[in-house]
């Protein structure tokens, strides 16, 4: 098969999936193929229609929030796929990625792409520093660069596209998923930066107050803990200490390192 492009898409609100779709980018250069990397994190972006061709190839690389796909990608109406080649991508705090896989290759079939190729990758968690800290790592990124330049490669060798697509392994429901009850809130003494409204990528954080003005919305992503200069944003107590204990259990039940899933 010919391809005409190639696009990376990718939605990280706290840099991991960023990360994880350079060396993904990094795998794809040696083929000369044009390379088209967007950040779908922000609300304008993220909902902004795209449409591609069958003859193109379609990376989608995003976290898993509570073993799922992040809230705002569990459809994407305003991509169309119309008959592209797709790699769905998740990355996970070396806990587990559960039903993400499988979900976000189930979003992008029913926007008209079809999957080739997709791999789980493990990054630090986000709200877990000591957990997978400093991946992915040079072997990591080796990894995920030899994983992307093996699914361009199906592509290329494959007469069409029926006889390379992939089905995730996985059946039933997906897990349920819960989401946060609440919204993080600013620290006392404030200093007004806007960085976390700016970051926000449901845009809920209000540029005045820096409240959550619909807290029922947020997704727990951190973006806006991450960038508090103070490092003091935080969500509401009893909330915060009751997911400081989960968090260390989570911790001390997931220290071993864990391999990427490659599936091609």
């Amino acid at each position: 098969m010919e391809i005409s492009r190639i696009s990376v898409l990718f939605f990280s609100p706290t840099g991991h999936s960023r990360r994880v779709s350079r060396y993904l980018t990094e795998g794809l250069r040696p083929t000369k193929k044009p390379i088209v990397n967007t950040n779908i994190t922000g609300k304008e972006a993220r909902e902004t229609p795209r449409e591609f061709a069958s003859d193109e190839l379609v990376f989608v690389v995003c976290p898993v929030y509570f073993g799922r796909v992040p809230l705002p990608l569990q459809a994407l109406p305003q991509l169309k796929g119309n008959g592209a080649a797709a790699v769905p991508v998740v990355i996970y705090g070396n806990r587990q990625y559960e039903d993400a896989l499988r979900e976000l290759s189930d979003v992008l079939t029913a926007s008209g792409f079809n999957t080739v190729a997709g791999a789980a990758f493990i990054s630090e968690h986000n709200q877990i520093p000591t957990l997978a800290a400093g991946r992915p790592d040079l072997e990591d990124r080796k990894t995920i660069a030899a994983f992307a330049e093996a699914a361009l490669q199906k592509v290329l060798q494959a007469e069409s596209i029926a006889d390379i697509l992939l089905t995730v392994p996985g059946e039933g429901d997906y897990r349920p998923y819960p989401g946060v009850p609440t919204a993080p809130v600013p620290p006392d003494g404030c200093r007004h930066c806007s960085m976390c409204a700016d970051v926000c990528p449901v845009d809920i954080i209000d540029p005045q107050s820096f409240t959550a003005t619909e807290p029922s919305k947020c997704i727990g992503c951190f973006a806006c803990i991450a960038a508090c200069p103070d490092h003091e944003r935080h969500f509401p107590s009893p909330l915060q200490e009751m997911m400081s204990k989960k968090l260390a259990t989570m911790a001390a039940a997931n220290a071993e390192r864990k391999n990427p899933t490659i599936l091609l």
